[in-house]
């Protein structure tokens, strides 16, 4: 189970229960209380406080994010329940969106309706207006204080969720994308009510499930990647200690673990391929936001490892032939192998279209593929890199506010900002055929022209996010590359420097889009980039793991 995985880290685990009936309200006040005294333990790291809620937990934990702001490490919520209260109590079911749950979500609903509309269960006298609830609900909801939530966050939802909502649950992710918010999700197609925990809600009998463990280990790196080690205790695991809850005395039960270990996935029985090198390689999956399956490769040093690793991003549309071709390639590729490092290069969603555009679920893709890259046995899971090329390049500097890493490489990253390229293309300047395919695509899909509704196209511009970015970047781009104007990428390399982030570059003069691949061939440029990525990588790579690496 879930909580047995978390006690096996060096960790504090504290499992905390709430005031049952009319305590709305005040059972925040208990676990701000408890989040309090934690902090004030002297075997606790203030710091390094993070909470992890399903259901109504969950709910609980995004008031807990909300009342604790930055002091809160981070928060995980499994199906909170639910995040826009004033739409489930009082919506029509007759109506979408929930008349497009199935007949038995709508008369459970139809019946926690009529209870959760009462004053009693939010502690208040009977005759309580109802406009006074409907206001109590409405600044209660999730939904209508997504801009307050600052620390890290992840949800884990299934689609199969018969008591909250899987589009219910992605209508505040999306609100708090829009908002830039640091936020993950880990989508379980099949998955219902509870079942990270590793039995669904409403069962008494553990199940073995596949959607469980997929899940274990999402919410293992997340904390694992928030939190971090703590140290050997010095105390016995497991003993008991009390905490004085908003007016009420509580024993709760500590789980310090004694050993640190690394979450995993378990290993598929494909040969590995012993490649010219001696790497070795082989084709494998990683689960994408929404539960599909995509394709990617990966070599690995010989050896059982644990390595360092760099997850490659590859340009256009990304197939899973163009996944094992990037990562066969001599260069960069190759480089990173003799360096002593895994490399996994990933396909897209989208595989085979000429075009690619500017799609967020690729965002939250690549975090699940870096999630599953540090879960092999063979990875170091604390040093890995991004590098990308082209429209990788550009996904490297949209992962650079999204996800932790040691650093990140990207390559010929064109189209960085959709508003200036625009303007100068009406100025006239010519970009390549596929950059101003983009342009077009990006303005039919979102039905508006890109200099009228620049805001909009922003949101897809790395350059609204300079002061998130979160690790050292490389930048790199050929000056002759016609796939969009050096200037732009320099433009951003001067934003980074003024937000006091830590940013390299290298702009050789010739070699064109393709040059770090060595495409059409191998040149002098080509050479050198290898040289500088591994030398950057490197570097980050041997820095000391608690620095902090977007400084």
């Amino acid at each position: 189970m879930l909580v047995d995985e978390l006690k096996k880290r060096d960790w504090i685990v504290v499992i905390a229960g709430v005031r049952n009936g009319g305590a709305f309200g005040r059972e925040d006040d208990d676990i701000h209380a408890l989040f309090e005294y934690l902090g004030a333990r002297p075997d606790v790291d203030p710091e390094r406080i993070g909470c992890f809620g399903g259901s109504y937990g969950g709910f609980l934990t995004l008031r807990l994010a909300r009342r604790a702001g930055d002091k809160l490490a981070c928060a995980g919520m499994g199906a909170p329940a639910p995040v826009d209260r004033e739409m489930f109590v009082f919506g029509d079911l007759s109506q979408p969106p929930l008349s497009e749950l199935s007949e038995d979500s709508r008369e459970r609903i139809a019946g926690l309706q009529s209870r959760l509309a009462r004053p009693a269960n939010y502690g208040l006298p009977e005759d309580t207006p109802n406009e006074f609830v409907v206001d109590l609900i409405r600044q209660n909801s999730p939904l209508n204080y997504a801009e307050e939530l600052q620390c890290p966050l992840l949800f884990v939802q299934g689609k199969q969720d018969t008591k909250v909502p899987y589009f219910l649950t992605m209508e505040l992710v999306e609100k708090l994308r829009e908002l830039g918010k640091p936020v993950e999700t880990h989508i379980a197609a099949k998955g219902p009510h509870g079942f990270y925990w590793g039995v669904p809600v409403g069962q008494s009998k553990m199940e073995d499930l596949p959607e469980h463990e997929a899940a274990k280990r999402a919410i293992l790196d997340f904390f694992d990647r928030h939190l971090g080690g703590s140290g050997k205790p010095d105390s016995e695991a497991g003993a008991p200690f009390s905490a004085r809850a908003a007016g009420a005395e509580k024993r709760f039960s500590s789980g310090l673990a004694r050993e640190t270990s690394g979450a995993t996935i378990p290993q598929d029985e494909t040969p590995w391929e012993e490649l010219p090198d001696g790497s070795l390689g082989k084709a494998v999956t990683y689960p994408s936001a929404d539960g599909l399956e995509l394709g990617a490769y990966i070599r690995k040093p010989p050896g059982a490892g644990p390595f360092p690793a760099v997850l490659m991003l590859p340009g256009g549309g990304g197939n899973e032939k163009g996944a094992q071709q990037l990562a066969r390639r001599e260069h960069p590729a190759g480089d990173f192998l003799s360096a002593g490092w895994v490399v996994n290069a990933i396909s897209y969603r989208r595989p085979n279209q000429p075009t690619p555009n500017m799609d967020k679920r690729e965002w939250d893709d690549t975090a699940n593929a870096l999630q599953t890259l540090r879960a092999y046995s063979f990875v170091d899971a604390d040093r890995v890199a991004l590098v990308g090329h082209s429209h990788g390049g550009r996904v490297v500097t949209m992962m650079a506010s999204r996800v932790d890493a040691r650093c990140g490489a990207p390559m010929a990253a064109a189209t960085l900002n959709l508003v200036e390229m625009r303007t100068r293309q009406q100025r006239g300047e010519s970009f390549s055929p596929v950059a101003m395919r983009m342009m077009d695509n990006m303005e039919q899909i979102h039905g508006a022209k890109i200099l009228e509704k620049p805001e909009l196209f922003l949101r897809f511009s790395p350059f609204s996010e300079v002061k998130k970015v979160r690790f050292p970047l490389l930048l790199m781009y050929a000056e002759n590359d016609n796939s969009g104007p050096v200037a732009i990428v320099q433009a951003y390399e001067k934003e980074l420097k003024k937000a006091g982030k830590e940013v390299e570059s290298y702009y050789p003069k010739q070699g064109g889009h393709g040059v770090f691949l060595g495409k059409p061939q191998v040149v002098p440029e080509t050479l050198e980039t290898a040289r500088r990525a591994v030398a950057f990588i490197r570097k980050h790579f041997e820095r000391d793991g608690n620095e902090d690496p977007g400084a």
